[in-house]
């Protein structure tokens, strides 16, 4: 089967820009189109004119802020980030992994959930400097640092 392929170019600052291509002639081969979403990760306009969506990079759609949680409670730390495939999330807090368990989960859009925050005199497991890390096939992406303490407390 050939196919009339006209790639456009995606940047995640700036969008989608057919210029990036335009010193090459119209290309036209015999090519299975995933083969080229798989290769390139560029959007591929097919001769049916239909716009196939391909691989991305992680983009935030909503970054973490510092947030003060009140003891006892629930609190959200948010990271919604898109891409394709989509990006696989993890936390840290402190440069280290934050540990998932029945306490501390990540909702599937990146969400972090902390269902009670601890915050005892020698024990403060959840104050700290935390930053959200996506990733797929296609890159990575750091969310700024933010700061979770407690009411009442200082970070310091």
């Amino acid at each position: 089967m050939i196919t009339q392929v006209v790639f456009i170019y995606y940047s995640p600052g700036t969008g989608y820009d057919q210029s990036f291509f335009s010193h090459f002639s119209t290309w036209q081969f015999s090519v299975s189109l995933k083969l080229i979403e798989h290769l390139f990760g560029f959007l591929c306009l097919g001769s049916n004119t239909e716009l196939l969506d391909v691989n991305r990079a992680p983009k935030f759609l909503e970054e973490p802020v510092s947030t003060i949680a009140l003891k006892g409670r629930p609190v959200t730390l948010f990271c919604n980030v898109e891409g394709k495939p989509p990006p696989r999330i993890e936390w840290s807090r402190n440069g280290k992994p934050v540990l998932l368990n029945s306490r501390r989960l990540i909702l599937p859009k990146g969400d972090l959930v902390i269902r009670e925050v601890i915050n005892r005199r020698g024990n403060k497991p959840d104050v700290g400097v935390y930053q959200c890390q996506a990733t797929n096939k296609v890159g990575t992406t750091v969310s700024r640092k933010v700061k979770l303490s407690v009411a009442g407390e200082s970070l310091s």
